[in-house]
């Protein structure tokens, strides 16, 4: 009896701990992703020319001829490199949706966009597991606790890691070479994983330690915990004025934090004697999520400079989370260089649930190993098609986030299928030459869909947006199908 409890226990214990791996695998493997999703968006509409200053005289042309903003509450966001469009939100339409209309940067006019539909799904699997805004946050923040466990009591169960990290034994056995790899991997990275598991989990479970901190300091009293940290909203006085022009504003903002670059305007009470300006942005190589400045719009009276790092320590430490999380204050090099380490740190997961099938020697009618293969390996494979679906499947049908939503999972539960049908062959090596094969694709994919044309943007701006992240996509996709060939190849040896 005692040695069957054993077993159940054993049971659940390696379940739990494949679920969980599983899951810890899709959040580092898609936030290697999500770290690119300002870059895939103008892809994925087809954009061949970005903005490299910031066009702020047609700014006043939009506001100018949006009668409907009159004594309301918008926010702008200026065109930039990666979003050629001046964006406006007014709010929440009838559906619940988000209220956008996009304008022209350099003569103001409306023009028609299309949703960015698979950009969406790829940075939700990583900031919600596609789960409902927003309880999909906590699980993820979850998550992190778990991988900062991990890599915590790792170090000390395994002192020794420090002095094996130079041992690579690829010439001994598979369960050798994988307990290596981990081994190195984990040092090497181990830096990167702390810092990344700690930041997750702050962004993830912020909103419970919101509860917490109202409960604790502001007597259980939300609205409170909130304006400590974000402010008390401006009144609207009833009394309409005019309003200065937005390209003085701006002026005045980068005069309060020079080297301001303006990514967000948002104007309360437009029209009203009461109106303010919140003008948010960046500082260059500052680790600070969205400083700024809040001002009159009437008269450009500074009212609140939005600058956590001269606050209280707390209000600093969640500043600098987000530009930490997502390499977001150091440039393309720096974001690469996260990208790396975020797919070191997903080999890691994956290396670590290897070495566990390895050692309890699963046989083939275990249904843990095409579990494992299908979804680590038929992950990447989902990417890769969803991004070529962005080229060829335009239809009503697909062109919404629920039909992407649909397809990405379609693919991905297929791969899992096939890794259950072709258990004990290389199908991890399979599914990756099918997902560098669909990227290898995308330039005919661009060509047959019309959307734009490569040959174009290459004879017009050879660094389009466009141009520079289908060249990075196909070069992926040659890597792994040469490394998916060279594993199958060895396995089949």
């Amino acid at each position: 009896m005692r040695r069957d409890s054993l077993k159940a226990l054993y049971d659940v214990h390696s379940w739990v701990g494949l679920f969980l791996g599983l899951a810890l695998y899709v959040l580092l493997f898609s936030g290697s992703v999500a770290l690119f999703v300002a870059e895939l968006r103008p892809w994925e509409l087809g954009v061949t020319k970005g903005n490299g200053a910031l066009p702020v005289a047609a700014l006043e042309r939009v506001v100018a001829q949006e009668e409907r903003f009159r004594a309301a509450s918008f926010s702008i966001r200026p065109a930039s490199y990666y979003r050629p469009w001046i964006v406006v939100e007014t709010g929440h339409n009838h559906d619940g949706q988000r209220d956008l209309r996009h304008y022209d940067p350099f003569t103001g006019e409306s023009v028609t966009v299309a949703a960015e539909h698979v950009v969406q799904v790829l940075e939700r699997l990583h900031t919600d597991l596609l789960l409902p805004s927003p309880w999909g946050r906590y699980p993820t923040g979850l998550l992190g606790v778990a991988m900062l466990v991990s890599l915590l009591t790792g170090v000390f169960m395994h002192r020794k890691i420090f002095r094996e990290m130079w041992s690579i034994r690829l010439w001994r056995s598979q369960r050798l070479r994988w307990t290596d790899l981990h081994k190195a991997v984990a040092v090497w990275g181990l830096p990167y994983h702390l810092v990344m598991a700690f930041s997750g989990t702050y962004l993830g479970l912020v909103g419970v330690t919101l509860l917490l901190n109202a409960f604790v300091a502001f007597g259980g009293d939300v609205d409170a915990a909130s304006e400590g940290i974000a402010g008390a909203p401006h009144e609207r006085v009833g009394e309409a004025a005019a309003m200065l022009p937005v390209t003085e504003l701006i002026s005045r903002a980068k005069a309060v934090l020079p080297g301001l670059e303006p990514e967000y305007l948002g104007y309360q009470h437009y029209g009203d004697r009461g109106a303010t300006l919140m003008i948010l942005g960046t500082l260059p190589r500052t680790l600070e999520y969205y400083p700024g400045v809040t001002l009159s719009a009437v008269d450009g009276q500074l009212l609140d400079t939005i600058n956590w790092r001269r606050e209280s320590w707390p209000k600093a430490l969640y500043a600098m989370m987000t530009p930490l999380h997502y390499g977001a204050y150091g440039g393309l090099l720096l974001k690469t260089l996260y990208a790396l380490l975020g797919l070191g740190a997903s080999f890691l997961v994956l290396s670590g649930l290897r070495i566990w099938q390895l050692r309890v020697h699963t046989g083939r009618r275990d249904w843990r190993r095409p579990l494992f293969d299908g979804v680590c390996y038929g992950l990447p494979l989902a990417i890769a098609v969803s991004l070529l679906s962005a080229r060829l499947l335009t239809t009503p049908v697909f062109a919404s986030y629920e039909g992407r939503l649909l397809l990405f999972l379609l693919v991905w539960l297929i791969a899992i299928v096939v890794a259950w049908w072709r258990r004990g062959k290389a199908v991890g090596a399979e599914l990756c030459i099918a997902a560098g094969a669909a990227l290898l694709l995308l330039p005919f994919a661009t060509e047959l869909g019309g959307r734009a044309s490569l040959l174009a943007a290459l004879r017009d701006t050879p660094t389009s947006p466009l141009l520079v992240a289908e060249m990075v996509l196909v070069a992926i996709g040659l890597v792994t199908v040469v490394t998916g060939w060279l594993v199958r190849r060895q396995r089949a040896r």
